[in-house]
């Protein structure tokens, strides 16, 4: 690298969320932030979901890493797919669901939402 110097390209979005991507799936949830993080630089566009996801991930690692299960809750997206992710995100501690690698975070939050509308 050092040979490079200024010519070395660094990686692009997409490598990047891979490489955040390999880290949280493998459950190393310090890479994995630190990881996100870096994407989270990259993509500017509040609205952008790939943003968006990164956020999650973000606070999915400090919740895995003795965080409050608050900072999942806090997050808002625009986008459903994210915000479906947000909902079923696995939460230290508490059983997981029969079929699924996750459970439903705030049910009663998101019914209570969900009749306002």
């Amino acid at each position: 690298m050092h040979a490079l110097g200024k010519e070395y390209a660094y990686p692009g979005v997409e490598l990047q969320e891979q490489r955040a991507q390999a880290f949280y799936d493998a459950h190393k949830w310090k890479e994995a932030r630190a990881e996100f993080e870096k994407l989270l630089t990259m993509l500017k566009d509040p609205a952008n979901p790939a943003r968006q996801r990164a956020q999650l991930r973000v606070a999915e690692c400090r919740v895995q890493l003795k965080g409050s299960p608050s900072l999942i809750a806090a997050l808002k997206s625009p986008d459903l797919e994210v915000d479906a992710e947000r909902l079923y995100a696995p939460v230290p501690g508490l059983p997981l669901r029969e079929k699924g690698s996750g459970h439903v975070f705030g049910a009663e939050h998101a019914g209570a939402e969900l009749s306002r509308e």
